[in-house]
């Protein structure tokens, strides 16, 4: 019950952490854009791209968990990730 919430948790506190930059770091709000966009929408998309790939060059087999699991890797946070 408690390891369900590990995953949102995580991810509410690397978006604090951002807030807690932008306003006492002086990090203008810009940069914290365009770190989210490429962590949450860059990052994702080019995981799609290595893994439909390395599928089409027979690299992995094509087992959708597996799939699920490499791309995961392109989508959690670091702090998750780790």
């Amino acid at each position: 019950m408690v390891g369900d919430a590990g995953i949102p948790a995580m991810t509410l506190l690397v978006g604090a952490n951002l807030i807690k930059g932008l306003k006492g770091l002086g990090k203008q709000f810009p940069i914290v854009v365009g770190i989210i966009v490429v962590r949450f929408i860059a990052l994702p998309a080019i995981g799609i791209g290595i893994v439909k790939g390395a599928i089409h060059f027979g690299l992995i087999h094509p087992d959708p968990l597996y799939q699920f699991i490499l791309l995961l890797q392109f989508a959690l946070p670091p702090a998750v990730a780790m």
